[in-house]
């Protein structure tokens, strides 16, 4: 039956262009229905009128029906419009009470909480936001406590091509942070547990118990990974070995661990299929199974996807119908969107498990039909070379669009990883099991710690070879939608061999050969100097064509992040590391830098942009008369309570100022 035919696969890119639009442009959930509703009534005429048919009115009635749907279901989950939210509150804030949710990985000098928001002053609101306590204040989950201060924004990234926080949260629903000091806050006392919360007590119950056994912390922290989707607790460095070897998939609990696990159900629940219906048993037994295991790793976005998409899978096994997987995936696809949160869409971990599964479904069988081996085991790798290497194909776009990096041994990680995991999630939850009820099998704790600390060093090692890892490797949003052209074209001319699709194959490369050399020809006629926004340091930046320069008090390794991020963005090569002068002349810029030591400030009113530096002893008032002129700019190495005091004698006078703190790099 050809694709098209199944109506979720023929309108869910209708689906994506409306949740994209509603998105982009922040509709109102009312635009997405009077969509809706204006096109049911338009089918609803026709079919008075007896035109019973599906023509092309229909088709494109029912496209935009779809598109007002998928409008509706993004400005329906935008957290802010519902009335009792905590953003409508409307005077001054004296406390909050927040309910801690969840625990993120901690910062060098914070730990970083998900907060439901449970009321302002006396009034009960709704909402969650993002809780910083110092590093000497640990929350757990559950605890209630009082905040004696209000939210703000969470702040968007202050250099280019730096990562956008402030974004990948508000995909969330989490837009405002608050934090708190060692005085400003009140603990309650009486807890009220909540699922997730005695789920989070459990899955701490366990750590402790796996810790008890003796096995190494880095062992315990894997396991935790592997099956329970815990990431908090695992070391920096093996977590980016395991990155750079192209397995960090593995330690993210998805579709490869629930698809495993739903095998090994298949097999464990075998036994109920010879009851009076059995199938239909033992589909409803598989999927509490899987939806308990859900709620037990906390319902992660992936862990969702995943069980919602084998949910369908499962499903389509048991009724026993020949199932076309493309319809399946696009049934989970609009189930995942629709029903739980739309704004997954966004969000790179989807994105990059749909193409995956994709990938897979369409090009496995393509890829293994190359070579048909005889020996058994010989199969078996090729199996899972041709698996790996059609994920990779599916995800390769997406993962140098985020991501800047390729890791050319994932093929080899994946090979020596894979025929083994299930034997390792297997074993993992027997051991989990044990260790709860207490039961120490010297044997299988000794043999499980090997079998891992094995896993991790053979990871280490493969990510170790740094001539193997491609990184910084530019890519936009140009290059992804041309990569997947090139990679669907040609796909299609490997397997029908037509001449009018080679012609398509050449014009998509020519078409990513032209942009490429767009890039270039504009960064080489391009020039720029940017103030960057660096803690305690003065950090400039030029760049002529794709020689770039610094000038800096110091450099530091922020400085090289800095520079890297920049280059990903808008290219260019590092060719002279300066110290910070006094003055520069940019084009029409004519800037000076008033620093701790600066001398005499000379009288002049050339001067177009004075930059405040180190906490500079200089008189602002006289700076402002002497340079009417001048736009005033401080940087991140002045203090906040002397960043203030600029900040209102510019007011005052009703002159520009620019700090970088708050609103960014500035660009002359």
């Amino acid at each position: 039956m050809p694709l098209l035919q199944f109506i979720p696969i023929r309108y869910f890119l209708f689906l994506v262009l409306g949740i994209v639009l509603g998105d982009r442009f922040t509709l109102d959930s009312s635009v997405g229905f009077w969509i809706c509703g204006s096109t049911l009534l338009s089918l609803f005429l026709m079919y008075l009128q007896g035109r019973r048919t599906r023509d092309l009115v229909f088709e494109i009635l029912t496209a935009i029906c779809v598109i007002g749907i998928g409008i509706s279901a993004i400005a329906g989950s935008y957290s802010p419009n519902r009335p009792d939210h905590y953003s409508h509150f409307d005077g001054p804030v004296a406390s909050m009470t927040l309910k801690i949710r969840e625990a993120l990985r901690s910062g060098d000098f914070n730990n970083r909480f998900i907060a439901q928001v449970l009321g302002v002053n006396d009034r009960k609101v709704t909402g969650t936001l993002l809780l910083y306590t110092p590093d000497s204040i640990n929350l757990e989950p559950d605890r209630e406590v009082v905040i004696l201060n209000s939210w703000r924004p969470i702040q968007a990234p202050r250099n280019p091509g730096q990562f956008n926080y402030k974004k990948f949260m508000a995909r969330q629903g989490i837009y405002d942070e608050v934090r708190l000091n060692q005085t400003d806050y009140i603990l309650i006392d009486k807890i009220e547990p909540t699922l997730m919360g005695r789920l989070r007590v459990l899955r701490n119950t366990i750590r402790n118990a796996l810790l008890e056994t003796k096995m190494d912390p880095e062992t315990v922290a894997t396991i935790e990974a592997l099956l329970m989707g815990e990431r908090q607790y695992l070391d920096r460095e093996l977590y980016d070995a395991y990155k750079d070897a192209g397995a960090v998939h593995i330690l993210a609990v998805s579709g490869l661990h629930i698809g495993i696990l739903l095998m090994l159900l298949r097999f464990v629940s075998q036994p109920l299929r010879r009851l009076p219906k059995g199938d239909l048993l033992q589909w409803v037994v598989i999927l509490i199974t899987l939806w308990l295991y859900a709620l037990f790793t906390g319902l992660s976005p992936s862990v969702v996807r995943a069980v919602t998409l084998f949910s369908f899978i499962s499903y389509a096994w048991v009724i026993n119908r020949p199932t076309n997987m493309y319809n399946t995936l696009a049934l989970s696809f609009f189930f995942v969107l629709l029903a739980i949160r739309p704004a997954y869409l966004f969000q790179a971990g989807f994105q990059m498990s749909y193409a995956a599964v994709l990938a897979i479904v369409w090009l496995y069988p393509k890829i293994s039909s190359w070579w048909k081996p005889k020996i058994i085991i010989l199969k078996r790798m090729w199996d899972l070379i041709a698996v790996s290497l059609a994920a990779q194909l599916g995800v390769l776009p997406i993962s140098l669009f985020y991501f800047h990096q390729f890791p050319g041994l994932f093929f080899l990680s994946n090979l020596m990883i894979l025929p083994f995991l299930t034997l390792i999630l297997g074993f993992g939850i027997l051991l989990i099991v044990l260790t709860l009820l207490d039961w120490h099998w010297d044997y299988l704790i000794n043999g499980f710690d090997i079998l891992i600390q094995t896993m991790n060093r053979l990871v280490t090692w493969i990510g170790d070879q740094e001539a193997f890892v491609f990184r910084e490797i530019p890519f936009d949003n140009v290059r992804l939608v041309l990569a997947y052209l090139f990679l669907v074209t040609g796909v299609y001319f490997l397997e029908k061999r037509r001449i009018k699709l080679l012609y398509g194959l050449a014009g998509v490369v020519l078409l990513f050969q032209g942009w490429t050399m767009y890039l270039d020809w504009d960064r080489k006629n391009s020039s720029q100097l940017i103030l960057l926004h660096s803690f305690n340091t003065t950090f400039l930046l030029e760049r002529k064509g794709q020689a770039i320069r610094t000038f800096s008090t110091e450099n530091s390794a922020y400085h090289k992040k800095l520079i890297r991020d920049l280059k990903l963005l808008e290219g260019g090569q590092l060719i002279a590391e300066k110290k910070l002068r006094n003055a520069y002349i940019w084009g029409a810029a004519n800037i000076l830098v008033l620093d701790s030591s600066t001398p005499k400030l000379p009288r002049s009113n050339r001067s177009t942009h004075i930059l405040l530096t180190q906490n500079t002893k200089a008189n602002l008032d006289r700076i402002l008369q002497e340079h009417p002129n001048a736009m005033i700019l401080a940087d991140g190495s002045n203090y906040p309570s002397v960043i203030d005091r600029w900040r209102k004698s510019c007011e005052k006078k009703k002159r520009l100022f620019h700090y970088t703190g708050e609103k960014g790099a500035y660009r002359f």
